[in-house]
């Protein structure tokens, strides 16, 4: 994106560690992963960035686990502005609600077909109660 090429962004990926993606990896597919998820690395390595990172946006498949006790009290002292976008099929909002300053739930990718009936029978419950009399 523009503002990693303007220096003024960076991308990482995490698992049970934060690694660097460079877009060009991105681009084609290369990530890599230790075989899990723990938010608190992420704290971590936002805590240790110098300079201080104002604002993150936190892109993840849903699954996180919850941050630590300390590492909810480090991003309230830092004011640190989190911001979260979970996928539809995988939204564990509880997980990180308590240090996110914005969170967005994605629509799913996939669309369940539906049969909707149209005719307004009875039977279909569209029409006059069963077992009423008017």
């Amino acid at each position: 994106g523009p503002l990693c090429a303007l220096g003024q962004a960076e991308v990482f990926q995490f698992s049970t560690i934060v690694s660097a993606l460079p877009l060009e990896k991105l681009d084609k597919g290369g990530l890599n992963t230790s075989g899990g998820t723990n938010i608190n690395c992420v704290i971590n390595h936002l805590m240790a960035a110098k300079p201080n990172i104002r604002r993150a946006l936190i892109l993840t498949d849903g699954m996180t686990g919850t941050p630590s006790l300390q590492n909810l009290e480090r991003v309230r002292e830092r004011n640190a502005r989190l911001h979260v976008v979970l996928p539809a099929e995988n939204a564990h909002e509880d997980d990180l609600r308590q240090i996110a300053t914005t969170m967005i739930t994605l629509p799913p990718l996939w669309v369940q077909a539906q049969t909707i009936d149209l005719t307004g029978s009875p039977e279909q419950g569209l029409g006059e109660e069963k077992g009423t009399k008017g």
